[in-house]
């Protein structure tokens, strides 16, 4: 009977070892589809905060120009290299930048000036099939009288 009872005793030993190679298998892929997700979402929250930068940079450069047209009663009038300026140090951390400034018709009052700035996003993570997604953004405002 002791010598069945060993024969149990080590076949139950075998499953247990066995049973814990299949956990730590079983965990290894649980944990590589932890950390994929995690920097998913890492890499999504860093896309919504550069979004919501470029979008600030494009407001705050028309909004400069508008306050400063060319017969606004200051004494510097906008140019397209200053709006560009106020455009890139708004946007910090997310370089490089494409800035386009436009007037329509002209940069008197009452024209309207367009700031469009453009970046292109590329994730923490090179799993994805792209490589960069671009985020643009536009703003348009009148000048002042």
């Amino acid at each position: 009977m002791s010598k069945n009872r060993s024969q149990k005793s080590l076949a139950r030993i075998g499953r247990l070892k066995s049973e814990s190679g299949q956990a730590l298998v079983e965990m290894a892929l649980t944990l590589v589809l932890f950390v994929l997700l995690v920097f998913g979402i890492l890499d999504a929250g860093r896309l919504i905060w550069s979004y919501s930068v470029v979008s600030n940079a494009a407001r705050e450069a028309v909004r400069y120009a508008i306050v400063r047209g060319e017969n606004s009663g200051d004494d510097r009038e906008a140019t397209a290299g200053e709006i560009e300026t106020i455009a890139r140090q708004t946007a910090i951390g997310l370089t490089p930048l494409e800035v386009n400034v436009s007037w329509d018709p002209d940069n008197e009052p009452g024209s309207t000036v367009r700031v469009q700035v453009a970046y292109d996003f590329r994730p923490g993570v090179n799993l994805y099939t792209f490589t960069s997604i671009r985020l643009a953004s536009v703003s348009e405002m009148v000048i002042s009288r």
